[in-house]
């Protein structure tokens, strides 16, 4: 929208316009690559990390669905 301001008040110097357009592209390109880059050495340190409790996490993940299962049977015969 801004660059289709920018070219409406200045046709006239649509290269301009065009130059930077393709500026804005190549920085939301490189930040995305950057913080994917940093997301995946974050899930990579939190993998090894987190491969210690793997059981307990497993544990902790079935008690909750457990725990959500019985809540919906609770809701199929009386809701509140």
């Amino acid at each position: 929208m801004v660059l289709i301001a920018i070219l409406v008040a200045h046709p006239e110097k649509p290269k301009k316009v065009l130059m930077a357009g393709l500026s804005f592209s190549a920085a939301v390109y490189i930040l995305y690559l950057i913080y994917g880059l940093i997301l995946i050495g974050v899930f990579k340190a939190m993998g090894t990390y987190l491969l210690d409790f793997r059981k307990y996490m497993g544990m902790g993940f079935a008690i909750i669905a457990i725990l959500l299962g019985a809540l919906n049977i609770k809701d199929f015969f009386r809701y509140i």
